[in-house]
């Protein structure tokens, strides 16, 4: 038997089809919004991370006469990319770095790079136990260490800050 008439056609199926589309449509466009909306700071783990790397890069091994040497650089020794701590490359000042070596007789050696108002901000933040986000995020971390070559005891603190929204402080492995 052959049925005549038979009305499931394209007709039926439109109305639905588009109503599909402009779900999809709807769902896409409000994905979008709200991942573009979300604000995610990576500022303070930037900070941490990098002061972590740092302190493996300085600890293992540990000389201080390495750090008493006028040739000593600390971005080439670590593997820091050196332009992203200088406004010059930039634009702006996003990154800082602090390293100071104490013995028991006081400091022995201050490694400054970057902006050093973000010393300030980072003392302000660690005296006041706060978090400001209009701030640089500062990572401080401290390790006791012993010269194997001498026997002495030194004290590693590193405070990093990072105030940038973007690039990203890469730390090569080093070869010395």
């Amino acid at each position: 038997m052959i049925l005549k008439n038979k009305k499931a056609d394209e007709r039926y199926l439109s109305p639905w089809m588009f109503l599909i589309w402009v779900i999809i449509a709807v769902s896409i466009v409000i994905g979008v919004v709200i991942f573009i909306s979300i604000q995610a700071d990576a500022r303070l783990a930037e900070a941490d991370v990098l002061s972590m790397s740092l302190i493996d890069c300085l600890a293992n091994p540990f000389n201080i006469t390495l750090f008493n040497s006028s040739s000593f650089n600390i971005y080439s020794y670590c593997g820091l990319n050196e332009r992203l701590f200088s406004s010059e490359y930039t634009g702006k000042d996003i990154l800082y770095l602090k390293i100071q070596i104490t013995d028991s007789s006081g400091v022995l050696k201050t490694i400054e790079g970057g902006n050093k108002a973000f010393d300030t901000q980072c003392t302000y933040q660690f005296d006041n136990n706060v978090l400001e986000s209009n701030l640089a995020q500062c990572s401080k971390k401290v390790i006791d260490i012993m010269d194997l070559a001498t026997g002495k005891e030194y004290a590693i603190m590193v405070i990093v800050a990072s105030n940038q929204k973007g690039e990203v402080a890469v730390l090569k492995k080093k070869t010395a």
